[in-house]
């Protein structure tokens, strides 16, 4: 899987009112629409969020670890994980 970033045009980039990406399709459909379909349904997260929530009361934080162990079948979002959390991608952020 590309980086988000691959897509990356200057216009994407805004500064006002704080300094964000805004990045249009960053990603073919279907690639968007096979992450959804992963996303664990609410009731879920809403579980994951009371074991979790005393070490971080504000998110939800699943590793591609994380998603194993609940044994969840995450292929497109195992990708998108490792690709966006590699050494490689943190490097490209301060391009």
């Amino acid at each position: 899987m590309d980086s988000i970033l691959k897509n990356l045009t200057q216009k994407d980039i805004i500064l006002d009112p704080v300094p964000h990406l805004d990045i249009k399709n960053a990603f073919p459909e279907e690639i968007v629409n096979g992450m959804l379909n992963e996303l664990p349904d609410k009731s879920f997260l809403e579980d994951v969020y009371k074991i979790n929530s005393k070490n971080n009361p504000s998110a939800i934080d699943l590793s591609i670890n994380d998603l194993r162990s609940y044994n969840l079948d995450t292929p497109y979002l195992s990708k998108f994980i490792k690709a966006h959390s590699s050494p490689s991608f943190k490097k490209s952020l301060y391009f």
